[in-house]
């Protein structure tokens, strides 16, 4: 296999997990809500017309936790709505989250 056709196969994988992992995150389980403003650059959008940026108060799933560039505690966190779609995610400093019971 050349190199050129290994790198497409490989974002073709990249691709298909991330479909799945999209897929796996229906229905998730609210644990936070978050308390500031993230900036642009730490967000990204949905698809379709639920995506928008991410408010003040949105309730939110905390997922992978990992150290951000200073060292403080971060976490990949989604929005989802009731009807499963997803307007935002977004890596959020835990500071900028309230945690709350399910």
């Amino acid at each position: 296999m050349s190199p050129t056709a290994a790198i497409g196969q490989q974002r073709t994988v990249a691709t298909v997990s991330f479909e799945v992992a999209a897929l796996t995150m229906k229905f998730v389980q609210i644990n936070a809500r978050l308390v500031c403003e993230i900036p642009d650059e730490r967000v990204t959008l949905g698809r379709g017309r639920t995506a928008r940026m991410p408010l003040v108060g949105d309730l939110v799933f905390a997922d992978q936790g990992f150290a951000g560039p200073d060292g403080t505690d971060m976490f990949l966190t989604y929005c989802q709505l009731p009807d499963g779609s997803t307007p935002w995610s977004a890596d959020v400093y835990e500071a900028e989250l309230e945690w709350v019971s399910p």
